[in-house]
C-alpha cells in the first residue's frame, strides 16, 4: 500500500504515487492527485473507497494499515461520527456495538426518547440488550436519562 499511496495523517486525505508498474499514461492522469472516490449505500453512511489492483478498499482501513503497519481486524471509529473524516487523531479501534453507540439521531428528535402514548419512554442498548430506563412525561427529560446513562455505559464513545 506504502508503494503506492500517500497518507497524509492531518488532512485525512491519500494521494497516488508515481508507480512503475503501470504504464506511463496512468502516471501522468493520476500520480499526484487524490486517490479514492465516495461510496454511497442505502444501509451505510457514505465513506471513501481507494481501488487497488481491482479490489475496493475501505479508506479508513488503509489509514489504519500505513500508520499501524497492520489492517484492523475490529471496526474503525470516526470519534466526531462523520465517515468522509479520515484524519489519524479522529480514527480509533472499537467493537460494531462501540461504533454502535457513536451514531447519529436516525430521526427528528432527541436521541433515546420515543413516545409512548401520553409519555415519553427513554432506551439505551447496551452489549446488545435493550435498559429500559423509565416513562418521563417530557421528551426532554427522557433524552436526559438516556444521556445519563450513556456516559455512564458507553463512556467514550458517548453520543447524543
Amino acid at each position: 500500500m506504502q508503494s503506492i499511496l500517500n497518507y497524509n495523517p492531518l488532512t485525512g486525505i491519500f494521494y497516488w504515487k508515481v508507480r512503475t508498474d503501470v504504464r506511463p499514461r496512468w502516471n501522468t492522469r493520476y500520480a499526484g492527485k487524490k486517490a479514492g472516490s465516495i461510496q454511497t449505500g442505502k444501509h451505510f453512511t457514505p465513506r471513501i473507497t481507494i481501488a487497488i489492483y481491482k479490489t475496493h478498499f475501505i479508506a479508513t482501513h488503509l489509514a489504519w494499515r500505513i500508520m499501524t503497519g497492520e489492517f484492523p481486524n475490529k471496526e474503525i471509529d470516526h470519534e466526531d461520527g462523520n465517515s468522509m473524516n479520515n484524519i489519524w487523531k479522529n480514527l480509533r479501534k472499537a467493537s460494531r456495538s462501540q461504533n454502535s453507540c457513536n451514531t447519529k439521531t436516525r430521526r427528528n428528535g432527541l436521541k433515546g426518547a420515543y413516545k409512548q402514548k401520553n409519555r415519553w419512554r427513554s432506551i439505551i442498548m447496551y452489549n446488545g440488550v435493550r435498559k429500559h430506563l423509565g416513562y418521563f412525561k417530557t421528551e426532554q427529560a427522557a433524552h436526559a436519562a438516556y444521556c445519563e446513562a450513556a456516559i455512564r455505559l458507553h463512556k467514550k464513545f458517548a453520543r447524543f
